[in-house]
């Protein structure tokens, strides 16, 4: 297998762990609304939900995705390759649910109106992973060129 098909592999499982963990957070948070956040609720406990929704579950995938990485490429490598992941994930799920729209629309015009969401679901995480695999690569080739630089001199 080739390093390239790997790490599509590892990022695809990564983005569906927080996509998945983060559709868990939001539906629970859709079910369990009966507690609601005025403007005078603290900032502590907003900053706690954005915690929550954000980086809780793009933490545990970039911890898994660190422990996969970690078998298959260099310490300083799979380190880079995870702080990527863990900084740019935030940012291309935000763009992938704003991009959900599309598959999501387009399975409920063709396959029905229960399908519309799952449409939405397999955008989400097709386009984070598409996001998060650009990124992995650049960071892992400019890792590269470092790491080459650093040892001729």
């Amino acid at each position: 297998m080739s390093d390239r098909f790997w790490l599509f592999i590892i990022v695809g499982k990564a983005a569906l762990i927080t996509v998945l963990l983060w559709f868990g957070l939001v539906l629970v948070g859709l079910l369990g609304s009966k507690i609601e956040m005025t403007s005078g609720e603290p900032q502590i406990l907003k900053a706690t939900v954005l915690f929550l929704l954000v980086l809780l579950p793009t933490g545990i995938a970039t911890w898994w995705s660190f422990r996969k990485l970690q078998s298959h490429y260099p310490p300083r490598e799979a380190r880079a390759a995870a702080t990527a992941l863990a900084v740019f994930t935030p940012v291309s799920l935000l763009i992938a649910i704003l991009l959900a729209q599309i598959p999501g629309g387009y399975a409920d015009l063709l396959l029905g109106s229960p399908f519309g969401l799952v449409g939405a679901f397999v955008g989400v995480v097709v386009v984070t992973t598409i996001l998060n695999l650009l990124v992995c690569l650049f960071t892992l080739s400019m890792t590269r060129r470092i790491v080459k630089l650093e040892s001729t001199h």
